[in-house]
């Protein structure tokens, strides 16, 4: 299990109110929300770029620490932008396959 204790994001008003997400093994996550909801906000927060919004993160039961964060971001995390175009002719799927091989491609595919 993946665990953000703590997550709140506030510019010139609150985005995200405090909260703690957990995401499971197996599990398809969406984040779905108007413009400005905090979606970008929360997919940096999880993707290590916006440290400061959350109190910490646990992975299996062991914390995610400034020491282990980049194994941890290799192994365990993928993060595709809104243009997923990076390379011509690859679909988004296509671009989660090259960097994810073990990719269930009938899951994402359903979704």
């Amino acid at each position: 299990m993946f665990e953000i204790k703590n997550i709140e994001v506030s510019y010139d008003t609150r985005i995200i109110e405090p909260s703690t997400l957990k995401f499971y093994p197996g599990e398809i996550t969406t984040i779905c929300g108007k413009s400005g909801a905090g979606k970008t906000s929360l997919l940096n927060i999880i993707a290590f770029c916006k440290e400061d919004h959350y109190k910490e993160m646990i992975y299996n039961g062991k914390p995610i620490t400034k020491e282990n964060k980049e194994d941890f971001r290799l192994h365990h995390i993928f993060y595709m932008k809104q243009n997923y175009d990076f390379i011509d002719g690859l679909t988004c799927l296509g671009h989660i396959e090259l960097v994810s091989p073990q990719v269930n491609k009938k899951e994402i595919e359903d979704i």
